[in-house]
């Protein structure tokens, strides 16, 4: 009988503090196999979501900015007049996105303004004016206008929307190449 007793006062804190068999688990987490196994998901997960929003995107089923929200808060009426403007402006946008993107290219203006005043700042300056002056000799440079892009964004909207990518592409390679040769300007410099 006392042994029972003894049995009844005994406190099996495995089952008081139950949290602690989460630390039991971490051996078995930290294997290389099942790490692999959950990066594995994760990237799945990431590419599966990438290729619905291409999906999506081809059908035209994007969801506007605060879509959900409007739908949710607002008259089903409004809701519809709101869509409808969004996509009805979706030409005048994607035109005026296009010629930021060129105009931009050419200028570079956005990123000059990022760069901390200092020697690179003014040899990527330098080496910016020079390349403009250059590409001015064999075609003069003009400014475009959203509207210049206007009447091929009335048709199609996302190819327009395409070529602004591919000029903020160039935009970023012709960067690359300034800024590379500015860096060496600089070096030059610093060594005479």
């Amino acid at each position: 009988m006392a042994d029972e007793q003894q049995e009844l006062r005994r406190i099996n804190w495995n089952e008081v503090f139950a949290f602690t068999h989460i630390f039991k688990s971490f051996r078995m987490a930290i294997q290389p196999s099942k790490m692999l196994l959950a990066l594995g998901a994760i990237v799945a997960v990431y590419v599966g979501g990438w290729i619905l929003d291409g999906v999506w995107a081809i059908g035209d089923q994007r969801a506007i900015r605060n879509e959900i929200a409007t739908y949710a808060t607002a008259r089903q009426a409004d809701f519809d007049a709101a869509k409808e403007a969004w996509k009805k402006d979706r030409p005048r946008r994607a035109a005026q996105l296009c010629a930021d993107a060129t105009n931009e290219a050419h200028f570079l203006a956005a990123y000059t303004s990022k760069l901390t005043p200092g020697r690179l700042a003014d040899a990527f300056a330098q080496r910016l004016s020079t390349a403009n002056a250059d590409m001015t000799r064999e075609k003069p440079f003009e400014v475009k206008s959203a509207e210049s892009f206007r009447a091929n964004a009335e048709e199609k909207w996302h190819k327009v929307v395409s070529q602004a990518g591919d000029e903020f592409d160039a935009q970023v390679k012709r960067i690359g190449r300034l800024l590379s040769d500015a860096h060496g300007d600089v070096e030059d410099k610093i060594k005479n």
